[in-house]
């Protein structure tokens, strides 16, 4: 298993981990991302592979846009790819969000680290 995917099945245990302390301790947290260039503070979600990336909802005139779906079930199981939502984007020397962004995809390659905060609520 090379480096990238070894880093993918790390944020697949992850989220595991975090929907077990949502569900048995009422706990949730949040992932911090550590790149060479600043940190993302996300939620890391499984991809949602094969699926149709556009959702219909109650209002026809509305649509949801998942655009993890576009990758195959191979491509997520080892793409070198985290689906993460809610994210806001750092630059390494700012406290200030310089981009808030409802879904993206990060290349494993470019995680340095990371760790786990507490969600404010």
């Amino acid at each position: 298993m090379n480096n990238d995917c070894a880093k993918r099945e790390i944020f697949t245990q992850i989220t595991d981990l975090l929907t077990k302390l949502k569900m048995e301790y009422n706990a949730e947290f949040q992932v911090v991302l550590f790149t060479a260039i600043g940190k993302i503070e996300c939620d890391v979600e499984p991809f949602v592979a094969d699926g149709s990336p556009i959702g219909v909802t109650d209002d026809p005139t509305e649509f949801t846009l998942d655009i993890s779906a576009v990758f195959s079930d191979a491509d997520a199981s080892c793409a070198r790819l985290i689906n993460v939502k809610n994210a806001s984007v750092y630059p390494m020397d700012s406290r200030d969000a310089i981009t808030c962004v409802e879904q993206m995809i990060v290349f494993a390659d470019q995680i340095l680290g990371f760790t786990l905060v507490r969600k404010e609520i």
